[in-house]
């Protein structure tokens, strides 16, 4: 897993095998497998404070389309802020840590802890 925060960037596991490649090189084969990973995320809506966790391969899209009212869950209460977001090699284990966040079990109280929002 890699885990990423604002500001934060783990992409250790890309590095793996690119000896020899120039630093650009070596950077554009990073910045092209991040975009390719799938996120889950935790948005904050910045009208009640409550949060909604999903999954998607874009995050910054995905967030326009929240704030744009195209998602019925959400359009009620944009705008939305991304807080949080975890990158992962497979769409599988992505979708595991959905539903382990979405079961509000002690994986998501722990989130909300290292984050300082409870």
């Amino acid at each position: 897993m890699i885990v990423v925060a604002p500001g934060i960037i783990k992409a250790e596991p890309f590095y793996q095998g690119l000896h020899g490649l120039s630093s650009h090189d070596t950077i554009f084969l990073i910045v092209r497998a991040w975009r390719s990973l799938p996120f889950v995320y935790l948005l904050q809506s910045k009208i009640d404070s409550s949060f909604y966790i999903g999954i998607t391969n874009d995050a910054y899209t995905r967030l326009r389309t929240h704030n744009s009212g195209h998602v019925y869950y959400t359009k009620r209460k944009m705008p939305w802020e991304l807080l949080y977001y975890e990158a992962y090699q497979t769409s599988d284990a992505a979708r595991e840590r959905e539903q382990q966040l979405k079961r509000f079990s002690s994986a998501y109280m722990g989130l909300l802890k290292r984050l300082g929002l409870k």
